[in-house]
């Protein structure tokens, strides 16, 4: 029975270490722990008190697919291969185009609004939910229109799930490795088909459509969220390097009324993994094998 203990015990210390939130970088005033989370004061009023929050739980006999107006991504501009800069961002890595302030020739259009894509970065868990159900990570491609007196924001995320093998698209950001430990470490990742990637991802046709929140501060309102429920396979060592990176950085969900008043999306809380891995350790360490 000890070693049985001593063994599990192994496995979940091995598990903390992957699944642990890295020690908070200099320069940031918010996180995902109990001490400066959403339901905190590092976080503006907003994200507690908006009413149109996100992420949420997508309950898929209240969702339809494909709603709303938005057209097909335009690739058109879009080289075959793209190069990127991903910089560290604290708690996530963010992939921009090499050109200070120049959007990633791609556009989308919604409710006649034309957005181009500023960018995309990563959430590890997912953010959103289907069915209760989250993916090891999430990737959100996010697109503002162009105008700064009338700046309207969309976001088209996909899930991502551990695998033995990955999506080439998925492999190929990770290629030239990420960026460093420290906040503004950047580099070139160069060689990426973005634009395949959208067309082979049913150009969001299969995507669930709402008006949602930015999910980190100052979690403006006022998002056009598009979340393809299709899965991505990201390979375990690429999957590991990004935990390893931003950690823990997925917010909780959100308690939304939909227009009838019936509550669908629930609240949860995040688990602080260490104090689950102590508890775990306890059962296994009390349990008769």
């Amino acid at each position: 029975m000890i070693k049985n203990a001593l063994s599990l015990t192994i496995i979940f210390a091995s598990l903390a270490l992957v699944y642990a939130t890295p020690a908070k970088k200099t320069g940031l005033s918010w996180g995902y722990t109990a001490y400066d989370g959403p339901e905190t004061s590092a976080w503006p009023d907003e994200c507690r008190t908006g009413t149109q929050q996100s992420p949420i739980n997508i309950d898929q006999t209240l969702f339809s697919k494909g709603t709303g107006t938005t057209t097909t991504p335009d690739v058109s501009k879009l080289p075959n291969v793209y190069t990127f800069k991903a910089i560290n961002r604290g708690h996530t890595v963010e992939f921009i185009s090499p050109e200070p302030d120049s959007f990633i020739p791609i556009t989308l259009s919604k409710d006649g609004y034309t957005y181009h894509l500023a960018g995309f970065h990563f959430h590890t868990p997912s953010e959103h939910r289907v069915d209760n159900i989250h993916s090891d990570a999430e990737v959100h491609f996010v697109f503002k229109t162009s105008s700064s007196s009338e700046l309207k924001i969309a976001v088209v995320g996909f899930f991502l799930q551990a695998a033995e093998e990955g999506s080439d698209y998925i492999s190929s950001l990770f290629a030239n490795g990420l960026p460093g430990p420290n906040i503004g470490d950047e580099v070139q990742v160069q060689g990426i088909n973005i634009g395949q990637f959208f067309k082979d991802s049913n150009n969001l046709k299969e995507a669930y459509q709402y008006d949602g929140s930015l999910t980190t501060p100052p979690c403006s309102e006022g998002l056009k969220w598009h979340v393809n429920p299709q899965i991505y396979p990201i390979s375990l060592p690429n999957y590991h390097d990004l935990r390893r990176n931003i950690g823990f950085s997925a917010r909780t969900l959100n308690r939304r009324e939909d227009n009838a008043g019936e509550a669908h999306h629930w609240h949860t809380k995040v688990l602080d993994v260490k104090t689950w891995v102590h508890k775990m350790q306890k059962v296994f360490e009390s349990a008769d094998y």
